[in-house]
């Protein structure tokens, strides 16, 4: 939202050579719903006898029934509510990283204290980090989550969807 707003309201999506990259995200009410099954899991472990330590420094992934998709389609509707849009940009995506990485270590180097607040106020020029992030194809499973916390999504895609809308309709940006 940041970065649509420092570039007059367009989030820009470069070009794409091989699949888009892929989100998958989760719902914070969905992922607040595995902690709540985790702390109750490791409750009754630390007062079973003997004690079990199965969940104890276990690592879960936690997603829900959103489905994986682009980035940018899935950002689409939250921008819109702010009146933003994506525009497409025919600049590879390789030479957006590649000068990222440049421009993220000049700053890191001229700069050394300075530069995470210089990146936070002009988020236009994103760091080379959550670019790539933001430009992965990951997806995780919740097999393990199912299986060992019993956990299943207790808010729907489209609830999530709406309680989303209807946060970023009133944050300010």
């Amino acid at each position: 939202m940041k970065v649509a707003k420092s570039c007059g309201g367009f989030l820009v999506k470069p070009k794409i050579f091989l699949d888009d990259p892929v989100l998958q995200a989760t719902y914070a009410g969905n992922a607040a719903w595995a902690h709540v099954l985790a702390a109750w899991t490791l409750k009754q472990e630390e007062t079973s006898v003997p004690h079990k330590n199965e969940v104890d420094g276990e690592t879960f992934y936690v997603t829900d029934d959103t489905e994986p998709r682009v980035i940018y389609d899935f950002m689409r509707p939250f921008l819109l509510l702010k009146g933003y849009k994506t525009q497409s940009l025919p600049i590879p995506l390789f030479l957006i990283l590649f000068g990222l990485k440049g421009m993220s270590w000049m700053v890191q180097n001229i700069f050394p204290v300075a530069w995470k607040k210089l990146l936070n106020q002009y988020p236009v020029f994103p760091t080379y980090e959550s670019f790539l992030m933001a430009h992965s194809h990951v997806t995780c499973s919740k097999k393990k989550l199912t299986e060992w916390l019993h956990y299943q999504p207790i808010y729907s895609e489209e609830v999530a969807k709406a309680n989303s809308a209807k946060y970023y309709k009133e944050i300010q940006i």
